[in-house]
């Protein structure tokens, strides 16, 4: 009977033995390093390969429905763990566009734009996605942020962020190609933000911004030469018409809007002859198929 007392006494004693020892062990442990190399084994593990999202970025080619759900499985992940990524809130932005979803990705470029709102690409990517929703104000807003926003700026975050450097890493002379892609960026910010106020019937805001991009000295000043003719045209300022018209034409003959446009302005200001024969070369233009020069616009990755 003395010996049972005695093993109950000497389990007693080991249990608490033990459980002194498990909570030293546990007041030991680093949990905050146990989380962050969780953290990192599962972003490794879902990681993916970035090939197509490479490619829709050089190529402006459309990114598969199957790789587009791993980018977003991944970058969701990624904001998930640090809250704080604007990068990887981009990058949800891009892959959401690219599957077509544009209001998602608004919001995510937004989301991208309250943590870090210098980046010129996130106003721009923004305005875009509010363009192909039909939201001509807010895309307007955001075109009109965006150029605003310095280029070296936008250039630097591009280069100091781990997230773009996993896809920059993979691209041969990845640093220059941003540098060149910013300035296309502004270029077709002018481009669609003239597009929009177009849509708005507001041409004294087309002329304007028109004339902006011309004195900035963008490339292919055609586009902007036809839109600030047309902008004088609907408000009657026939001969700022006549001359933009004229310079659209000798920037770029393909736009076969400008001869038409060109030759009403002229009959409005009684230049009846030299009106009749750019209309008659309008009309030999369209028969033999001519058509404008295409206006492609698409959100930018890097």
């Amino acid at each position: 009977m003395k010996f049972v007392k005695f093993l109950k006494w000497l389990f007693q004693r080991a249990a608490i033995f033990y459980l002194i020892l498990w909570a030293i062990n546990v007041s030991l442990v680093d949990y905050d390093k146990v989380r962050s190399e969780f953290k990192i084994r599962t972003l490794n593990f879902i990681r993916p390969d970035f090939t197509e999202l490479i490619k829709s970025a050089e190529y402006y080619k459309k990114i598969k429905g199957k790789h587009l759900k791993r980018y977003i499985q991944y970058y969701k992940k990624i904001v998930e763990f640090i809250p704080g990524r604007s990068d990887a809130l981009g990058m949800l932005g891009y892959c959401y566009y690219q599957a077509g979803h544009y209001k998602e990705a608004a919001q995510f470029y937004q989301k991208a734009i309250d943590l870090h709102p210098p980046i010129f690409w996130f106003h721009y990517n923004l305005g875009m996605a509010h363009f192909r929703q039909g939201k001509f104000k807010e895309a307007i807003a955001a075109f009109e942020t965006a150029k605003t926003k310095r280029a070296d700026t936008t250039v630097k975050y591009l280069h100091a962020s781990k997230v773009y450097k996993q896809i920059g890493d993979k691209i041969k002379n990845f640093k220059e190609k941003t540098a060149i892609n910013i300035q296309k960026g502004y270029r077709d910010c002018y481009i669609f933000l003239i597009l929009a106020y177009h849509q708005g019937k507001d041409f004294a805001a087309v002329e304007q911004t028109a004339k902006q991009a011309l004195t900035a000295k963008l490339k292919d000043p055609a586009f902007f030469y036809y839109y600030a003719g047309l902008a004088a045209y609907d408000l009657k300022h026939y001969e700022d018409a006549v001359a933009y018209f004229n310079n659209c034409i000798k920037s770029n003959p393909q736009y076969i809007g400008a001869f038409h446009y060109l030759g009403l302005s002229l009959q409005a200001v009684g230049r009846n002859a030299l009106a009749e024969a750019v209309l008659q070369k309008s009309e030999e233009l369209k028969k033999a198929g001519q058509k404008h020069p295409p206006i492609r616009g698409s959100v930018y990755l890097f």
